[in-house]
């Protein structure tokens, strides 16, 4: 019973290596946050983000809205927020960005919602321009996103649709649309 017990340990731990040194499962990019280390990775067509609790344990987010890339946005990785939040984009299509935001608090992975203009609440929102900022547009000491859309309306290549979304109890809701 005992070299059985042994035998079966020894199976689980060389599970455990081999997902965490495989190379199929490849990591494409990281980025520290507060210390620790978060990790994009691709699995076939799908994205991941990843952070590693601790050896054995690891927590794991699939990402939405992505075809084949995925990147920490450039520019504001890390929102100022009262959590932990990771900015995550890519561009999908010929002229489209998605963005998607995820909470990264207690060692847990969470995506951070959005609240559209007509109330619904999405995981990532979509710029066909593609243009989005981050900036503290209330001048509330939390970033704000703007995103960018063509105006179909008018002159969709020079006229555009500005929309705002302020960060209010933990999620990203619209506050205004206006006209450039």
């Amino acid at each position: 019973m005992k070299k059985a017990i042994f035998i079966f340990s020894l199976v689980i731990i060389a599970i455990i290596l081999f997902e965490n040194f495989s190379t199929e499962n490849k990591y494409i990019e990281s980025i520290k946050v507060g210390g620790t280390e978060i990790f994009l990775k691709k699995d076939g067509s799908d994205f991941y983000l990843v952070k590693n609790k601790s050896f054995f344990n690891k927590a794991q987010l699939k990402l939405s809205g992505f075809e084949n890339e995925v990147l920490f946005c450039p520019d504001f990785s890390t929102l100022k927020l009262n959590d932990d939040v990771v900015c995550l984009t890519g561009f999908v299509g010929a002229h489209s960005q998605n963005l998607q935001l995820v909470s990264i608090k207690d060692g847990d992975l969470g995506t951070v919602s959005f609240l559209t203009n007509g109330g619904n609440e999405a995981e990532n929102i979509m710029s066909d321009l593609p243009k989005m900022r981050v900036i503290d547009y209330n001048e509330d000491g939390k970033d704000d996103i703007v995103v960018y859309n063509r105006n179909y309306d008018k002159d969709p290549l020079a006229n555009s649709i500005v929309g705002t979304f302020e960060y209010e109890e933990g999620k990203y809701k619209f506050v205004e649309e206006r006209e450039i």
